[in-house]
């Protein structure tokens, strides 16, 4: 209990880019396996069931991770994937890829 107080203080002290840099690090090492310990895959479904996208509309993904959200979204959108971590955003693009679809990932 007293190291996760003291992880939580530490990560509010640090500076930002220490913080991102941290994350960033983190995803990469989680990448590989980020999509079998993750899961979320009935919640992504229905947020994106509320969403209710119509073709053509462009949606933007902030963490886009590994593109998880990629299947449940209309082939008739347009998607732009955001993510800090250029590991998750490739995997993001080989999962489109292997759908035949496009993205427009960053």
């Amino acid at each position: 209990m007293v190291a996760r107080v003291a992880m939580a203080v530490a990560w509010r002290c640090m500076p930002r880019a220490a913080a991102n840099l941290w994350n960033r690090l983190r995803y990469t090492l989680w990448a590989p396996v980020y999509d079998t310990v993750a899961g979320f895959g009935q919640q992504r479904r229905r947020a994106i069931e509320l969403l209710a996208p119509r073709p053509g509309e462009r949606i933007l993904i902030v963490g886009a991770g590994t593109g998880a959200d990629l299947p449940y979204l209309p082939v008739d959108v347009d998607v732009v994937a955001v993510d800090l971590t250029p590991a998750m955003v490739r995997r993001a693009e080989a999962r489109a890829a292997a759908a035949g679809r496009s993205i427009d990932a960053h």
